[in-house]
This record gives C-alpha cells, sequence and structure tokens, in this order.
C-alpha cells in the first residue's frame, strides 16, 4: 500500500472471484486488514519480482480509508 507516494504496508490479499454468466459480468473482490492505518486516500499496488520481464509494479486500486465516527 502507497500513501503519497511512499509505501506503508505490505499486504496479503484474499481475493475472491464471482461470475454472473447471465449478465456477462465477473466480480473481483480484494479483502485486507487496514489495521494499523491512518484515515487518507491510499493506492494498492502488485510488485512484481525482478528479472521477471513484467512492470515492476502495477495498480490494483486505490481507497480512502474514514476517520471512525465516535458518538
Amino acid at each position: 500500500i502507497l500513501r503519497n507516494g511512499k509505501p506503508v504496508k505490505n499486504l496479503n490479499i484474499d481475493w475472491r472471484i464471482s461470475s454472473e454468466a447471465s449478465r456477462k459480468v465477473i466480480r473481483v473482490v480484494s479483502l485486507f486488514s487496514t489495521a494499523g492505518l491512518k484515515p487518507g486516500d491510499y493506492q494498492v499496488i502488485e510488485t512484481v519480482p525482478l528479472g521477471t520481464m513484467q512492470p515492476p509494479k502495477r495498480l490494483l486500486g486505490s481507497f480512502s480509508l474514514l476517520a471512525p465516527h465516535l458518538p
């Protein structure tokens, strides 16, 4: 995970894939822990080992983590 272009945490992502053949749709959902992250905007990138002839990183998505609502 990157915040302001700087790495803040490595993730183990649990991918869930489901399909709806009738609508020709595939949904890909990723589940990961945001524990220890401060509220803000983040980018999730995938890194690829050097020497694999692939781009070194690829954007998977981004999210905004909101502060918890306290009563």
